[in-house]
């Protein structure tokens, strides 16, 4: 039987959605980590544009403090479109209109009260026809502080209604 490395992630929180709810909230993030991943696996609602708040002694940070740079792809049309946006309230994990999306979203800095708090996304589904198409950016939180959770929602205020969310902490 394998040792445990020191370096393996370690499940912090998790979350599955089995009944609709606007959010989810994964929390736990401290500075026994450095790096934090959250894998989210078939998010379904009506058709979900999922984004996220980081949190702040568990409160999410709602103002126009995030800005986002990303690239979307779309496999039907064969496109490639640039996103880039500032002062919103809320970063991009997927673009609108995907089902069944799943992502990762790898969150840097959550933990130096000096430094931004930086996030690093990948998503990917598919369209109501069947055809994938993803996303892939990053999204900065303006502001110095101490990241203690992140909370994912769809964009339009839809309820999620089945999926999982997970999230990893690394040394």
């Amino acid at each position: 039987m394998p040792t445990v490395n020191d370096k393996a992630p370690v499940l912090i929180d998790s979350f599955t959605i089995s009944s609709a709810v606007a959010s989810v909230e994964l929390t736990g993030m401290t500075s026994a980590y450095s790096l934090y991943q959250v894998i989210m696996n078939s998010i379904n609602g009506t058709t979900p544009h999922l984004v996220f708040r980081f949190q702040v002694s568990g409160t999410s940070i709602v103002n126009t403090l995030y800005d986002h740079n990303s690239y979307t792809a779309h496999s039907s049309s064969s496109t490639v479109s640039d996103i880039s946006v500032s002062g919103q309230s809320s970063g991009n994990i997927h673009r609108t209109g995907m089902h069944n999306p799943t992502g990762v979203v790898t969150i840097y800095n959550s933990q130096d009260g000096t430094e931004y708090t930086y996030a690093k996304v990948d998503g990917n589904g598919r369209d109501g026809s069947g055809y994938s198409g993803g996303l892939a950016g990053c999204t900065t939180l303006k502001q110095n502080s101490v990241v203690d959770g992140i909370e994912i929602f769809d964009k339009d205020g839809d309820n999620l209604t089945d999926g999982e969310l997970l999230l990893f902490g690394y040394v």
